[in-house]
């Protein structure tokens, strides 16, 4: 008698119907977090856990008029000026690279663009000298890949052998600037071990935030921009009736959703401005929060004078925790 338990014909069935979970090394593939906000002019990180570097002039935003089926989210990339770019990023960490390390490993992505973009699309797994990075150290392709996008959404993959090194990262580009009013569009992406593509694993949305909070966090409602203002902060019940320039009271401690990759920066702002540093309180808005105790699970958050309040005051503040690579 033969069996099929663990036969090829059964493994490409279970890849057919979705199983075989936590294959993909991509965090927020289909571009479902957005911590940060959903559009964005400049180089930084953008939709959680992806880094753009812009060149000229451009726009990035999280989309939802235009998806390829059964996804929600896309990103889009928009340049506004001739001669301009956006190259999209994602770093690994060392322990997870060590999942793919001397391996070959396949890429594959949705993608579209318009008619004015030109020319091809850039794909690597690029390698450098320095863990734990994104744009520190030296770095190189490690074998390049070029796709041909057309005007419709289409899956396309890339084969990359990756070797032994430091630092790992995914990199998606035009392969040469644009002209003004050019798009291209991405979501599904998806990085896992072997020479094949399998179906794109659909995470459930909060699974995907705890991974991107590992990297980042706020106490703001998601659909929020941290800096904003008109957002709910994290309250404190203070009784004092001044604070001098030397003291401090503590509002309270931010515990985090999830364990942070490492210590993270924390930047308070005032939840009614958005000013950084700043808090609101009964008499007025102030500048002078501060972080203490900041560790990998949470941080405490603290006013600073010098003001004068009442007996009773209500003070409020929000907060970000970034350990990004």
């Amino acid at each position: 008698m033969t069996s099929k338990a663990f036969g090829l014909a059964q493994l490409g069935n279970a890849y057919s119907d979705g199983a075989l979970s936590n294959r993909n090394l991509i965090i927020n593939g289909a571009m479902q977090v957005a911590q940060r906000g959903t559009s964005f002019t400049s180089s930084g990180y953008s939709l959680d856990h992806w880094y753009i570097a812009e060149t000229g002039t451009c726009t990035v935003i999280q989309d939802t008029a235009d998806v390829p089926a059964n996804f929600k989210y896309a990103m889009k990339a928009t340049t506004s000026a001739a001669s301009s770019s956006v190259a999209i990023y994602q770093p690994f960490e060392a322990v997870d690279y060590e999942a793919f390390k001397n391996k070959t490993v396949t890429i594959s992505f949705y993608a579209k663009v318009n008619a004015t973009f030109s020319g091809t699309m850039f794909v690597d797994v690029q390698t450098g000298d320095t863990a734990d990075t994104l744009l520190s150290g030296n770095w190189a392709g490690n074998d390049p890949q070029f796709i041909t996008p057309t005007t419709s959404w289409a899956r396309y993959t890339a084969i990359i052998a990756v070797g032994s090194t430091n630092g790992v990262r995914f990199v998606l580009s035009p392969s040469s600037a644009q002209a003004s009013g050019a798009e291209y569009s991405i979501t599904g992406v998806q990085l896992e071990a072997g020479d094949t593509a399998t179906p794109f694993e659909h995470r459930s949305y909060g699974q995907e935030l705890a991974l991107c909070q590992r990297y980042f966090c706020k106490t703001y409602e998601q659909d929020v921009v941290p800096g904003s203002g008109s957002s709910l902060g994290f309250p404190g019940a203070l009784r004092q009736t001044s604070i001098s320039t030397t003291s401090y009271l503590t509002i309270g401690n931010w515990r985090f959703p999830v364990p942070m990759r490492a210590v993270p920066t924390v930047t308070a702002y005032n939840p009614r401005t958005g000013v950084s540093n700043g808090f609101t309180g009964d008499s007025g808005n102030y500048t002078g929060v501060g972080a203490s105790a900041i560790g990998q699970s949470g941080v405490e958050l603290r006013v600073a004078g010098p003001l004068s309040i009442g007996t009773d005051v209500f003070v409020s503040v929000a907060a970000t925790a970034s350990a990004e690579l």
